[in-house]
C-alpha cells in the first residue's frame, strides 16, 4: 500500500505530537498534607498509589507501629551505600526478596525505596503470601523530607543520598546532595 504525499505527512504529524506529547513534563503535583516535599515526590508517589493500590503507611506513622517491626529496604546495593534508614534491612536482590518470600516474617512490615515504586511491587508479593505489608510513603525520600535521620555505612548521620539516576533527582528535598553510585 503506497501513501500519497498528503497521507505521509498526516502520519508523520500524528507521529511528531505522539511523541512530542510523550516527552512533555508531567504536570506539577503538590501535595496538600506536605507543602514541604517537591512537587516530583508528589507526582511519584501519587502515581505509585494508584497503580498498586497497596496500602501504605505515611512517613510520620511509621513511629506508631510496635517496637521491632521490620523496614526492609529494597535498594540496590549501590543506593545503599550512600545512605540508608536506621534500622533498614537492605533486601537488594531478588534472591534475597524470594528468600524472605519463601519464609514470610509474621506480623507487620514496611517495605521501602527511593520513591515507593520498587516498593509497592514488593509490598504486594508480601501480601500476596499473606504478610500484612505496608508501602512507606514516598520511600526514602519522604524520609528525607521530613527531615528525618539517614545514616552512612558507617553509620554517621548524612544529608546524602542516591536518587538511583539523575531523573529522580527532582524528588529530594533541596537541603539533601543527590548522589549516584555507578553500577559495578
Amino acid at each position: 500500500m503506497r501513501l500519497s504525499s498528503t497521507q505521509r505527512l498526516a502520519a508523520v504529524a500524528l507521529l511528531t505530537f505522539v511523541v512530542a506529547s510523550a516527552c512533555t513534563e508531567p504536570e506539577e503535583v503538590t501535595d496538600p498534607t506536605h507543602p514541604e516535599w517537591p512537587p516530583a515526590l508528589a507526582a511519584v508517589i501519587a502515581e505509585a498509589e494508584s497503580d498498586f493500590g497497596v496500602p501504605t503507611l505515611a512517613v510520620a506513622d511509621y513511629g506508631t507501629l510496635p517496637e521491632g517491626t521490620p523496614l526492609f529496604d529494597v535498594r540496590t546495593a549501590a543506593e545503599a551505600s550512600v545512605s540508608a534508614i536506621p534500622g533498614s534491612q537492605l533486601l537488594a536482590d531478588k534472591a534475597a526478596q524470594k528468600a524472605l518470600l519463601a519464609n514470610p516474617p509474621q506480623g507487620p512490615v514496611v517495605v521501602s525505596c527511593a520513591a515507593g515504586v520498587r516498593s509497592a511491587r514488593f509490598t504486594q508479593a508480601l501480601r500476596d503470601v499473606g504478610v500484612e505489608a505496608y508501602n512507606l510513603e514516598g520511600g526514602i525520600f519522604a524520609w528525607a523530607a521530613a527531615g528525618l535521620p539517614l545514616l552512612d555505612p558507617a553509620g554517621r548521620p548524612t544529608k546524602r543520598v542516591h536518587t538511583y539516576s539523575t531523573k529522580w533527582a527532582p524528588c529530594l528535598v533541596a537541603d539533601h546532595e543527590a548522589v549516584q553510585v555507578p553500577k559495578p
